[in-house]
């Protein structure tokens, strides 16, 4: 792998994570892919790959068990429609949804570190 963000990137096999550095990795991922949603509003290759991103973490949630998260990301899914030659119709709703799960995250993480 090279340099850049690191979406999706396995850091470790989860057998070796501890909870609080899955979380914390998650957290790192939905910032990079509200950073990569800014960048996607415009471009419609950016926008695919978001879209794909979204799908990774919504696989990952599925396997935590975390099923409440994923249902915050599968709305955000049914909402983001990649479209080529246009500006995303939906662009603030998905950045209000991605901030509300970025939130969720951070209190995960911090009900963790107690």
């Amino acid at each position: 792998m090279t340099g850049g963000d690191r979406i999706g990137a396995k850091v470790s096999d989860d057998r070796d994570m501890t909870d609080m550095e899955r979380w914390q990795d998650l957290q790192k991922e939905v910032e990079s892919l509200r950073r990569l949603h800014g960048d996607a509003i415009c471009d419609a290759e950016k926008c695919r790959e978001f879209n794909r991103m979204m799908s990774d973490l919504l696989m990952k949630l599925e396997d935590m068990e975390e099923f409440r998260l994923a249902d915050r990301v599968m709305d955000a899914l049914s909402v983001c429609s990649p479209k080529t030659g246009s500006h995303c119709d939906n662009s603030e709703r998905m950045k209000g949804m991605l901030e509300r799960l970025n939130e969720r995250l951070k209190e995960k993480v911090d009900e963790l570190g107690l």
